[in-house]
Parts: structure tokens; C-alpha cells; sequence
């Protein structure tokens, strides 16, 4: 499977559902800029995320080789991109902040919706449907 890299501008979007306005900041973050997703998750090169305050809850689904984030019924299913330096995928499972996360798990991801578009520096598996995507806050 190709990955397919993400190249956009960073946007302030406003969260849908969620009654928050989140939006992308460049800082100074030196992280690796990723050339793979890891396994089925997404990832990107974190460059900032001051006011990414918005929350997620769900459940962890892998499907057709891309990790998902099915929300309550009203925010639907979500593509979260990971930040690269915090995430690992061991063992089919997710590692993110020190936690383990297999399909099934309920997780709870700080950050912001993010449209198409929306990103720099990201790469997720060829396929996935990022409409609408999650950026994660570290």
C-alpha cells in the first residue's frame, strides 16, 4: 500500500458539532517530517497546534487498512492524524501517549477538525477517507 502525502495549508476551521474554533499555528517544532503512515494510522510532522482545545471521544476502528475514530452519531467517523514524534503502531495496536489502542478501544483525542486540505507535512495510508479529519493536539 503507497501512502499518499497531504500537502495544503494549514487553515482555522471551525469544529463542527463541537461549537469550538480551532486552528493550526506554525511553532518551532523540529519533529521528523514523515515519508509512511505508521501501519493504518496517519500521522503528521507536528508544527504547532495552539487553540486545537476542541475533544473527540469514540471508538477505534480499523477498516479496509486505515484507522478510523467512529464518534457519537451526530460527529460521525473521523481520520485522526497523529503527531509522528508521540505515535507508534507495535503489534497491531496503536501507541499514543503511552497507551495501547486495538479496533474496538474507546479513545478520547484532544485537538481539531481539519478540512480537506488542511495540512502540511502529513502522510496516511493510500485510500483512507479523510473527509473530515481529526488533527491531534500533542
Amino acid at each position: 500500500m503507497r501512502p499518499r502525502l497531504v500537502a495544503a495549508l494549514a487553515t482555522a476551521v471551525a469544529v463542527s458539532g463541537l461549537g469550538s474554533a480551532c486552528g493550526v499555528v506554525p511553532g518551532t517544532d523540529a519533529a521528523p517530517t514523515p515519508t509512511e503512515p505508521l501501519g493504518p494510522a496517519a500521522v503528521y510532522r507536528n508544527v504547532g497546534t495552539e487553540g486545537l482545545d476542541a475533544l473527540l471521544t469514540g471508538a477505534v476502528r480499523i477498516d479496509d487498512g486505515c484507522l478510523y475514530v467512529d464518534g457519537p452519531e451526530e460527529s460521525g467517523r473521523y481520520l485522526p492524524y497523529f503527531p509522528v514524534t508521540d505515535t507508534a503502531w507495535e503489534d497491531d495496536a496503536l501507541v499514543w501517549n503511552g497507551e495501547r489502542y486495538v479496533d474496538g478501544d474507546p479513545i478520547s483525542l484532544g485537538g481539531g477538525e481539519i478540512g480537506p486540505g488542511g495540512l502540511t507535512d502529513a502522510v496516511a495510508p493510500a485510500g483512507c477517507d479523510d473527509s473530515p479529519a481529526w488533527l491531534v493536539a500533542p
